[in-house]
């Protein structure tokens, strides 16, 4: 019976002790070194070679699992069952494992007897495959005649087209020498086989494999523990040595449970214990994903101009939210930061290893398949991918501009986030996304309950910088001072890191933004930033034809070859001011930030005027150009009158409803509510508080967070 492990998950390997049933120390003869038996290493072995994917003795292919004591799951060769997998076909090796056995055809041989009588039952399964699946045993110590008489009788059966080429050997003038004669009659009976060719079908599928070299110091252990070695991260303190002990200790506590394991699994039990490098099988495709996640970090500015303001704060909100929820949003305002800090934990992340970044306007492909495909990768499996990340990186999927992903891409997040759910193996893996001020209702839908039903969301709100920060600022460009410490409405716009950065670079001396619309319009009078006064009304022309051109795609992949002349003469210009960058060597374009984006297609919405609506139209009405609209209603609210018959007109005509949700809720966001807080609450009052009733019921689906600003009779307040 196998002796009972006592020692306990966290001690060293070489404290492990093995106890029989009358509490005596285990026999040296019986262990392969380091208290581990001769089993546990052979164990050890194979699933060394299931954690590099790799090829192991016995079989075709690459390991794919390891199972040991499997007779309770009706496996007579019970001690070691091992899947392979060779190019795309099942295959199976069972076996008993002995650490000494004599082979000779005496009758008191019960031991290599009862290992035929296995082979033989196993063979007889409905599950065993002819011509794929063998069983047989696995020896350290053997005679050397007896087993050379065996592996011939294999070799010669293996050889053989059928049983009469086989007999023949054995005949007066073949070639079977006395020895071999003696061992075919001897086990014959035990075989059972009714002629020649049962007898050669049985050898066929039948193996017998010296292993030896597993013991402290050998050649076979030790270029086992080279190859460990190769997959360590930080090789320090014998790492590699210590890993074998690991898997060691797995295989011996596994036997107890009739444990069967795939890679995920192993990595499981391994995770905490060692970290890993990506093994060669998935070498090309994680450098792949990483590189592709590593140039999406590229593209997220983080600075104003050219200074940095540490928010260190947020990074360490977001540590412990990780802690605590499975899905962590980062939230806020346009303009806040968001992409820039989800961004610096990302890359913090990434010098430990590979990880996986998402970036809204970079995403190609529906889903999972396409994208994979668009990346060149020649493993498709998600979830052995995702493990791999996980288990050499960083298990978080970081998304940035989760609510702008177009309808067409939200494919691959979905394909994402349900094998993370589905896959046990994969819980560990957390979600980490930036998303604007507006909850996550819009795409809640996308993930599955399981994955917030529990902890819930967690969610950090990135705020304008404060009093610290816009002083580190100010220190750094004294130009930003008066804005960054104006009046509230001023520091609103100033104190965002995006819009900080866009008045550092594009705007004027002395000029003083009091809403986001009076930030675009400075930014459009100097056509996006400091341009010569010539070039002003051709860069503006440029910039419009690009927004007209990319709204589809919102803002991304716009085809150069579409634009216009006048346009491709500004191109050079645009990508040295940071506004818009190549993609796919210059083939396409894109906006630098959907916000540079939103305001050129603002200003096109501005210059069709009354017609504006138009331009929705045939952009497809994309919901992700809510925002957009917003800002037309808040630039309404300039001229007396221009805001409400804005929502009138949009009330007539056929469009998404979601237009005059927008044009309802957006006004109070804006400094120039105040102002025009009476002709607001004109229209709402009609009809009952009907339309105050909606646009409530607007606020409470996209910016819960906020508040409408003016009073409502309590009637309707009790209700919202």
């Amino acid at each position: 019976m196998r002796r009972e492990l006592i020692s306990k998950i966290g001690k060293k390997p070489r404290e492990a002790m093995n106890s029989s049933s009358n509490s005596k120390p285990a026999s040296t003869e019986l262990t392969g070194g380091a208290g581990f038996s001769y089993e546990d290493t052979v164990v050890a072995y194979y699933l060394s070679s299931l954690l590099r994917r790799e090829r192991a003795a016995g079989q075709s292919g690459f390991v794919t699992s390891v199972a040991v004591q499997q007779q309770g799951h009706g496996n007579p060769m019970d001690d070691l069952v091992v899947e392979f997998d060779d190019v795309g076909a099942k295959r199976v090796l069972g076996l008993q494992i002995k650490r000494s056995i004599t082979i000779s055809g005496a009758e008191s041989n019960d031991e290599l007897r009862g290992i035929i009588s296995a082979a033989v039952k196993t063979q007889a399964l409905e599950s065993f495959t002819k011509g794929t699946d063998v069983c047989g045993f696995f020896v350290e110590h053997v005679a050397t005649d007896g087993f050379r008489s065996l592996t011939r009788l294999i070799d010669w059966a293996k050889a053989s087209t059928a049983g009469a080429d086989f007999e023949a050997r054995f005949l007066s003038t073949g070639t079977a020498a006395a020895d071999e004669q003696k061992l075919r009659s001897s086990l014959l009976p035990v075989i059972s086989a009714a002629n020649a060719d049962e007898e050669i079908d049985f050898y066929r599928h039948f193996v017998a494999l010296h292993l030896h070299g597993l013991e402290e110091g050998g050649v076979l252990r030790t270029e086992v523990v080279n190859r460990l070695q190769e997959i360590v991260a930080a090789n320090e303190d014998g790492q590699d040595i210590l890993l074998l002990d690991r898997l060691c200790r797995i295989a011996r506590e596994g036997s107890g449970k009739a444990t069967k394991w795939t890679r995920a699994s192993l990595l499981a039990q391994l995770r905490g214990a060692v970290r890993l490098k990506v093994i060669p099988y998935l070498g090309d495709d994680i450098h792949r994903l990483n590189t592709y996640s590593l140039e999406a970090l590229k593209v997220v500015s983080e600075t104003v101009d050219d200074f940095h303001v540490e928010r260190e704060g947020l990074q360490q909100d977001l540590t412990n939210l990780l802690d605590q929820h499975r899905l962590v949003s980062i939230g806020g305002l346009p303009g806040c930061g968001k992409s820039a800090i989800l961004k610096r934990f990302a890359h913090r992340a990434s010098i430990a290893g590979p990880i996986l970044f998402l970036k809204n306007d970079r995403i190609t492909g529906t889903g999972w398949s396409t994208f994979a495909a668009s990346l060149g990768l020649s493993h498709t499996d998600v979830v052995q991918l995702l493990l791999e990340i996980g288990s050499t990186g960083t298990p978080i999927l970081f998304i940035d501009g989760i609510d702008r992903i177009r309808p067409d891409q939200q494919g691959l997040v979905v394909d994402l986030i349900n094998a993370i759910q589905s896959e046990p193996n994969l819980s560990n893996w957390k979600v980490l996304v930036s998303s604007r001020d507006q909850g996550l209702e819009a795409f809640r839908a996308w993930f599955p309950p399981g994955m917030y039903a529990g902890a819930g969301i967690g969610d950090v709100i990135v705020r304008p910088f404060s009093e610290e920060e816009a002083e580190q600022l100010a220190r750094s460009k004294p130009h930003l001072r008066k804005l960054l410490f104006g009046n509230s409405a001023v520091q609103d716009i100033a104190r965002r890191p995006f819009f900080a950065a866009v008045l550092a670079r594009s705007i004027s001396e002395g000029t003083e933004p009091q809403t986001e619309v009076d930030l675009i319009s400075a930014w459009w009078s100097r056509a996006g930033h400091d341009a010569v006064a010539d070039t002003i009304p051709q860069r503006q022309r440029a910039l419009i034809d690009i927004a007209e051109k990319g709204v589809r795609n919102l803002g991304k992949g716009i085809p150069a070859r579409e634009l216009k002349d006048f346009t491709i003469e500004q191109i050079a210009a645009l990508k040295a001011d940071k506004i818009i960058r190549d993609e796919r060597g210059g083939s396409t374009l894109a906006f630098t930030h959907d916000i540079f984006f939103e305001w050129a297609f603002f200003r096109l919405l501005i210059d069709l005027g009354h017609e504006w609506t138009k331009a929705l139209e045939a952009a497809g009405e994309p919901p992700l150009l809510g925002r957009v609209v917003g800002l037309m209603a808040q630039e309404a609210l300039t001229d007396n009158g221009r805001w409400s018959a804005g929502y009138r007109s949009l009330e007539s005509k056929t469009l998404r409803r979601q237009w005059q949700r927008e044009w309802l809720t957006a006004p109070p966001f804006t400094p120039a509510f105040e102002e025009a807080q009476a002709e607001f609450g004109v229209l709402l009052k009609g009809d009952e508080f009907a339309l105050f009733e909606r646009c409530s019921s607007g606020f409470r689906h996209s910016t819960p967070s906020r508040a409408l600003s003016f009073s409502a009779p309590s009637r309707v307040r009790s209700r919202a």
